[in-house]
């Protein structure tokens, strides 16, 4: 085989291998968990509200904002989603 088939070659297989390579992450990242976190205030003083409880919609996963209003929530599918 000539020098220039040669490296045609190895680049095509390279550029296939790195395509592969680039989609695995993609779906991988697709199952990951990730977290929210936020804190919930008054909209009018800004003031910081204890005991709310904040939801992922659609999911069970669920926390109750501390003293300073703050939450996290883990365990939540990567990607958007609605919190209420």
């Amino acid at each position: 085989m000539s020098t220039a088939k040669v490296r045609m070659r190895a680049a095509v297989l390279r550029a296939l291998a790195l395509a592969a390579a680039l989609l695995v992450p993609g779906s991988a990242a697709a199952q990951q968990a990730a977290t929210v976190q936020g804190t919930v205030t008054d909209a009018a003083t800004g003031v910081p509200i204890p005991e709310v409880r904040v939801s992922v919609t659609g999911t069970p996963l669920q926390a109750v904002t501390d003293v300073r209003g703050s939450y996290r929530i883990t365990g939540v599918r990567a990607g958007p989603v609605t919190i209420q």
